[in-house]
């Protein structure tokens, strides 16, 4: 297709993507601040009204330059990257979402696995876990209970980022999982099934150091650590690192650390100030990546609340500049240096 596209061409990108057309009129509407509607996208693809040519253009760009949330035919395999700390409160869902938002934004396919029995990545991108649980639709119900990973992606954010959920039953999956031979390597057999499907997968992982998040250190290619400035974070940090030291010993030798990514920094307080030079000292210590601090601010929690990652509601939200540096960092090239891990 062209920068002419007809109603079949505009129908069938659309379904590619698992937007109904309502969410790609939203998709729409953001990018050119008009008021498109379910109606008029009806049209296009009946052939009564003609695709807009800067419509066609943004939907089909010329190659090199995706457009923005519409990835290219030529995804894949994943790169998969594990959020975690086993410290509760850091903004690890936050990270993961807004990590997404950006990510798809720029053109790339992703997919969200909730790793976490609170559900907080669910919620955040606005489904209701207990919903799912009902559907059969969760991490738990494909780890444990066989049910196939595509059955359980569901679509957020009008289609831009695809999610596995979760709910409260995989509170149970340590237990299960610690009775099954090798059962830490379940999950990667699971996404082993996907990863040709999507050019990233982010893991959203419990506050603890269980089953389930070795589980999602075994699958994943790289870790990124996130840590407010606080004193219990950071100290909490040198337990994940000996986790990593374990799994890379023993099941995934390529696993990387990305780095770690400082989160709610409020420059006026003294105290953020010293734990972040606490946090810098830390980092250099185990040559771990120092990525800038993600700005505490009011936008991230109406994000949660509006069930839609905060970089949708305000694409320059203090701390925007810190996510672009992670997603940079997780695209580049794999270079010696940029693979070097904990204890390497």
């Amino acid at each position: 297709m062209g920068a002419t596209m007809g109603g079949e061409d505009l129908k069938a990108l659309r379904a590619s993507r698992k937007l109904s057309q309502d969410g790609l009129a939203k998709l729409l509407n953001e990018r050119f601040r008009r008021s498109y509607d379910r109606a008029k996208v009806s049209k296009w693809e009946n052939g009564v009204d003609r695709v807009p040519d800067d419509v066609a253009a943004f939907l089909t760009p010329a190659d090199p330059a995706p457009a923005p949330g519409i990835p290219t035919a030529n995804t894949g395999p994943a790169t998969v990257l594990c959020v975690v700390n086993q410290k509760g409160g850091v903004s690890k869902t936050g990270t993961v979402v807004n990590l997404a938002w950006l990510l798809a934004r720029s053109g790339h396919k992703v997919l969200v696995v909730d790793c976490d029995a609170q559900g907080s990545a669910t919620i955040h991108l606005g489904l209701y876990p207990p919903e799912m649980e009902l559907e059969g639709r969760t991490l738990f119900h494909v780890l444990l209970r066989k049910r196939p990973v595509q059955e359980a992606i569901v679509s957020a954010c009008d289609g831009m980022i695809d999610l596995v959920p979760s709910g409260i039953s995989l509170a149970k999956a340590d237990t299960e999982i610690s009775a099954m031979p090798h059962g830490e390597l379940l999950l990667n057999k699971v996404l082993s099934a996907v990863r040709s499907g999507y050019d990233v997968i982010l893991l959203d992982c419990p506050p603890h150091l269980g089953k389930m998040t070795t589980s999602a250190l075994s699958a994943s290619n790289k870790v990124l650590i996130p840590s407010n400035a606080e004193m219990l974070s950071i100290m909490g940090i040198p337990a994940l690192l000996e986790s990593v030291e374990q799994v890379q010993t023993m099941v995934n030798p390529g696993l990387s650390i990305l780095g770690v990514l400082p989160t709610r920094f409020d420059a006026r307080r003294s105290q953020d100030k010293a734990r972040m030079q606490d946090l810098a000292n830390m980092a250099a210590e185990n040559r771990l990546r120092l990525f800038q601090p993600v700005r505490n601010a009011v936008i991230y929690v109406e994000g949660v609340n509006a069930g839609v990652p905060a970089l949708k509601l305000d694409p320059n939200a203090p701390g925007v500049e810190a996510f672009v540096e992670v997603m940079e960092a997780l695209l580049a090239p794999a270079t010696p240096k940029a693979e070097a891990t904990h204890g390497a």
